[in-house]
Order: C-alpha cells, then sequence, then structure tokens
C-alpha cells in the first residue's frame, strides 16, 4: 500500500528563512529549492510487520510439538486463524461460536484424555457447557435418535 503524501507548503515562511540564510551566508549563499523540490510527493510504503511469517512458523510448531500444553496449543491455534484467545474464552460472547466448538474438537483430539471438567476450566465454561457443545447430553442424544 502506498501512501501520497503532499509535502506542505508556506511561501512566506519560505521566503523568511531563504532571505535569513542569505543575510547570514552574505552574497555565496547557495539559492533554495525549486519549486518542483517543493512539490514533490513523498512516497511512504506501509507493510505488515516484518517478522510475521516467524510468529506464524513459531505458533505453527507450537502446534506440532508433542510436549505442548492444551493452553498453549488453544493460543497458538487462536494465533493462527486470526481470532484473540480472549474472546474464545470470554464467558458471555457468542461472536467466535463455531470456532469454539471447532477448537473444542482439536484440543479433544489432540488432547484425548482431558474431562469436561478440565475443558471447560480451559475454555471459561461450565462442564455442562462443554458436554453441550460436544452434543454428549441427554436432550441432544435425543435428537439424534429422532
Amino acid at each position: 500500500m502506498t501512501i501520497h503524501l503532499p509535502k506542505p507548503f508556506d511561501a512566506d515562511a519560505y521566503c523568511r528563512n531563504a532571505t535569513v540564510i542569505r543575510n547570514r551566508l552574505g552574497k555565496d549563499a547557495k539559492g533554495g529549492r525549486s519549486e518542483r523540490d517543493m512539490n514533490r510527493t513523498i512516497f511512504v510504503h506501509c507493510r505488515p510487520d516484518a517478522d510475521e511469517h516467524v510468529k506464524m512458523w513459531k505458533a505453527w510448531r507450537r502446534l506440532n510439538h508433542p510436549m505442548t500444553t492444551p493452553i498453549e496449543f488453544m493460543k497458538a491455534h487462536c494465533f493462527l486463524a486470526g481470532v484473540s484467545y480472549d474472546e474464545v474464552v470470554a464467558y458471555r460472547l457468542r461472536r467466535n461460536y463455531a470456532f469454539r466448538v471447532d477448537l473444542l474438537h482439536r484440543v479433544m483430539a489432540r488432547y484425548p484424555k482431558l474431562r469436561s471438567m478440565q475443558l471447560g476450566i480451559l475454555f471459561n465454561r461450565h462442564h455442562v457447557s462443554i458436554l453441550t457443545m460436544l452434543g454428549r447430553t441427554a436432550c441432544s442424544r435425543r435428537r439424534g435418535a429422532e
């Protein structure tokens, strides 16, 4: 992305500065900048963080490391998806519900020995909410049987 920033030009200030410089330097003073130089456009190139690819690689490495804890796994997954971890575990926010359910299934696949109580602590939810998201409640079983 390139932004064009025209230089501000104040003719009175320029003339005052040029007069002061000429008076200070005497007859050997060089002429001021040309009109073309004063109205030149400055190109500023804006780019994302230069180390973004390194951060993505570190998060990917953290995901695939065998000794990664569940909370690190969740944070790395959120970073790679571009979602804030705080939004995922926010108590009353349903904005990222589909992502939360997907993340829950990924955590369950990676750490099969975690119980619903432990998953509830990780996701800041009651264990029954976790069971409901997984479809393991009696109500969801009846719905699945119909």
